[in-house]
């Protein structure tokens, strides 16, 4: 029974999301953009900022 509730909770909130993305294309910059979020913080991770350096912080296709 709670195997079922959560597949139906699951459910409704894939539907949502994809309900508030409105086109295909939406949904493509949805997983573009966290393609992008997750490249620049594994990159933070393995290129860390050098001492007296600033991060350079880009906002460019968002």
């Amino acid at each position: 029974m709670m195997k079922k509730i959560l597949l139906a909770v699951i459910l409704i909130l894939v539907v949502l999301h994809f309900a508030g993305c409105n086109t295909v294309q939406g949904v493509g910059r949805d997983i573009s953009w966290t393609g992008r979020a997750g490249a620049e913080a594994i990159d933070k991770i393995i290129y860390p900022p050098r001492k007296n350096q600033q991060p350079q912080i880009t906002y460019e296709n968002y």
